[in-house]
């Protein structure tokens, strides 16, 4: 458990950006940036043509989640679920333990992100003059 709350801080940072650029960049889009973190994820990347990183942020979704419980994995529907990312399948039990998480698989999948980072940097609408300029003032 200790080792998902490593990066529990930076996939909040994380969100916090997704709920920024959805308000400035899309004005009233998933509930003015208070939907659910999915949803913001999901219309933000598909937005940016970036949807390839969905499953990515899927990972780290339940991830994230399991630490309020210890480290299990509750579905909100008591399914169990599954995301595949880079061909490998991730499997989530309902109320059990992700036990498949090892530091190896962290920080390859931490890289991963970073990588979604630089990406959504690179896009025309984040990178435009217009939102550097707008974000400065």
């Amino acid at each position: 458990m200790t080792k998902h709350a490593m990066f529990v801080f930076f996939l909040s940072r994380q969100e916090w950006t997704f709920r920024k650029l959805v308000t400035f960049l899309f004005p009233g889009s998933c509930d003015r940036g208070g939907a659910a973190f999915k949803s913001i994820y999901d219309f933000l990347l598909k937005q940016l043509g970036l949807d390839r990183y969905i499953p990515l942020y899927d990972v780290w979704r339940h991830v994230r989640n399991s630490v309020h419980s210890n480290g299990i994995f509750i579905s909100r529907s008591g399914r169990d679920e599954s995301v595949t990312w880079k061909g490998t399948t991730y499997s989530f039990y309902h109320m059990r333990p992700i036990d498949f998480m090892n530091y190896r698989r962290m920080f390859s999948l931490y890289h991963d992100l970073i990588d979604s980072i630089e990406d959504i940097l690179k896009t025309q609408p984040v990178s435009s003059p217009a939102f550097i300029e707008d974000r400065i003032h």
